[in-house]
């Protein structure tokens, strides 16, 4: 039985918006795929028998990227750049993959750090501080390097990593795949997991919080809030 209700609501939302981000991220993936593909099949059609992304002339295939404006009668471009320049964007690993995952680390970092470590100390009635979570003490990092570093994650800084250290290399540009995504959420999860419980009091489960991978909780039952 779970003791307190408001609380628990607040872990809630967290766990819901970590989920929503696994989601994004698969979708979004998704989505640069098929685009890849897609223009791939064009600039084949339009290459030269030995491969060579080129028109019949030897120029370049170039290409037109456009989004639609529901109150305007055309589509609007908006760049122009070479087609292979667009397939190397969305392939695997690609320019709008990283983009997107370096946005998930701010989002959850940020939802943490402004949203529910805050929630939970008002309804603790502890400092914010006395809240800690590590996985959130290495996004913040994370997060520091992509907003104020260009990306780059310094040789200190990752040597303060207590749980993420292994998926990136000091002194370099944080580079992130799907292997990285899987294990970054995966952590996210347990290290959530841990936090609920202590913050909660809940009774340890059978071999311990340490070995717990994932935490859900359920909707109050009527009369609960």
């Amino acid at each position: 039985m779970i003791p307190n209700w408001p609380l628990a609501e607040v872990l809630r939302d967290f766990i819901e918006f970590t989920n929503a981000q696994k989601g994004a991220y698969s979708d979004a993936c998704a989505g640069f795929g098929n685009n890849a593909v897609s223009v791939g099949q064009q600039v084949a059609l339009a290459s030269r028998p030995t491969g060579m992304r080129v028109d019949r002339e030897g120029v370049p295939t170039v290409m037109r990227t456009a989004v639609e404006d529901p109150t305007q009668p055309n589509v609007i471009v908006h760049t122009i750049r070479l087609a292979t320049e667009f397939l190397e964007a969305n392939g695997p690993e690609g320019r709008n993959e990283q983009q997107v995952c370096r946005a998930i680390v701010v989002f959850v970092f940020a939802y943490w750090d402004e949203e529910t470590r805050p929630r939970c100390a008002r309804l603790l009635s502890v400092p914010v501080q006395s809240l800690e979570m590590p996985v959130a003490g290495d996004l913040r990092r994370l997060r520091h390097a992509i907003l104020h570093n260009k990306g780059v994650l310094g040789v200190n800084e990752h040597g303060k990593l207590e749980v993420l250290a292994d998926l990136f290399r000091p002194g370099t540009e944080l580079r992130f795949n799907h292997a990285t995504m899987t294990e970054m959420f995966k952590q996210i999860d347990k290290g959530f997991a841990v936090f609920v419980g202590r913050v909660l009091d809940l009774p340890e489960p059978p071999g311990g919080w340490a070995n717990i991978a994932q935490i859900t909780i359920p909707q109050p039952p009527p009369g609960a809030r």
